[in-house]
């Protein structure tokens, strides 16, 4: 990201560059109050004693001056001095210009005086009656060791406050990093993440607000799928009855109707307690050495009569993983349920493949199918989310594939992941890390 964005995003660069603009209009506003101060207050009395040494000098010199005096004079004061009168003109230095050369910049004139500068010069030009009396003062004194030792003191001293006023801005900003960080880890469904909170100011009030409603947020969860357990669970004995009462009845259109019903109900509970039961799932996994590839074509095998197929693209001979085969087959059924489901039966066929990467075996799932909108993609791991918005029993399913899929890799500490896009397809991936692997073959 390029830096206009990073600080149009960051509430911490926004608050540096505010500092920054702000001390650089502090200076500024210093700099031209002093020069005020200084032309209104001091500059009049400054050029009151100026005029009245000239005029002191002027006297001693005498009319018409006496050169040796004027000479002598701008040796000790570092004036230089000419005159110009009726009968002579002599000045102590060819150097010094005349009021009409152009540059000449006035800052006082009256009836018998001019006050000015000229290229770093000040002169002053004094008339007493037909007289004319100019003297140069010396040049402004030229940037030299000093004033670069200066104005480096003042760059590091600069830098030094705007390198304090970053880490006190940091450190203020602290709180709001860990909100951030916060909301991330729920956004991913850690909802047992707490924000870390110091001090006693506002922003420890909202880290405490956020930590109290993820806790909230967590018991609500957990209430309502402990109420969605017990009652799945209780209703497996009246369905168990209504089966045994269907049998004594005599074959019907209503009969079947309702023996699809039952049907129905029974997948959704065994989908709902799996669910349940997957929450304490790593504590319950059986792993073995398997080939990943076997089991793979293994699955993929009762789907190769369902359009549009399935086909086995990039894959290895062999890769040994440790895993829970049976909780690994779940996965892989629920995925490429769904893959051949929302496929058209004339688009190509899903395409299985494995890829041994650096850290990962990952199992790739590609269909081409209707695709998930964009904006669905982080809900459809949800329990009960489908993306179709349909709960016709043409369908299929109970929105409880995908949710359970994540809990087996979690258990796996693996990860699951899908990019999609509508009208175009899915690409669902398993991520099975090797140092899990090595760690489950060792213990």
């Amino acid at each position: 990201m390029r830096w206009p964005g990073r600080i149009h995003n960051s509430v911490f660069a926004k608050l540096l560059l505010v500092i920054i603009i702000a001390g650089i209009l502090i200076n500024l506003l210093m700099g031209a109050f002093f020069h005020f101060a200084y032309t209104a207050l001091a500059q009049t009395p400054l050029q009151k004693n100026i005029i009245g040494y000239v005029n002191y000098l002027i006297d001693d010199l005498g009319s018409p001056p006496d050169i040796m005096r004027a000479e002598e004079i701008a040796r000790r004061s570092s004036l230089k001095i000419r005159y110009e009168g009726p009968n002579m003109t002599w000045a102590t230095s060819q150097e010094i210009p005349f009021p009409e050369a152009r540059g000449f910049r006035v800052w006082h004139e009256g009836p018998d005086m001019r006050i000015g500068r000229y290229r770093g010069y000040h002169l002053l030009m004094v008339k007493r009656g037909e007289d004319r009396f100019t003297f140069q003062m010396a040049r402004e004194v030229e940037p030299e060791g000093a004033f670069y030792f200066l104005a480096g003191v003042l760059v590091i001293l600069y830098s030094g406050v705007l390198a304090g006023a970053y880490l006190i801005i940091r450190r203020i900003l602290q709180p709001v990093k860990a909100l951030s960080k916060g909301v991330s880890e729920v956004l991913r469904g850690n909802l047992d993440y707490q924000v870390p909170h110091e001090g006693a100011d506002e922003l420890k009030d909202l880290a405490q607000g956020f930590n109290a409603m993820t806790r909230q947020v967590r018991d609500m969860l957990k209430t309502k799928e402990q109420l969605l357990y017990n009652v799945s669970h209780e209703l497996r004995s009246p369905l168990t009855r209504i089966k045994i009462a269907l049998e004594l009845l005599s074959p019907s259109e209503a009969r079947r109707n309702i023996d699809d019903d039952v049907v129905q109900m029974e997948k959704m509970i065994y989908q709902i307690l799996e669910n349940a039961r997957g929450k304490s799932l790593a504590k319950q996994l059986t792993f073995e050495k398997i080939d990943i590839i076997g089991l793979i074509k293994d699955v993929s095998t009762d789907f190769q009569n369902r359009p549009p197929g399935i086909v086995l693209k990039k894959f290895f001979f062999k890769i040994e993983m440790v895993v829970d085969p049976e909780q690994i087959k779940t996965v892989l059924n629920n995925i490429l349920d769904n893959a051949v489901k929302f496929s058209d039966t004339t688009s190509k066929p899903v395409e299985i493949s494995v890829f041994d990467e650096k850290e990962n075996f990952t199992i790739q799932v590609k269909d081409h199918g209707i695709g998930i909108a964009e904006e669905e993609i982080p809900l459809v791991f949800e329990p009960f989310y489908r993306a179709d918005r349909s709960r016709g029993k043409g369908a299929g399913g109970f929105g409880l594939g995908l949710s359970l899929c994540k809990v087996i890799m979690e258990a796996h500490r693996g990860k699951i992941k899908l990019k999609s896009r509508l009208n175009e397809g899915t690409v669902v991936f398993l991520f099975f890390p090797k140092c899990r692997m090595e760690d489950a073959d060792q213990g």
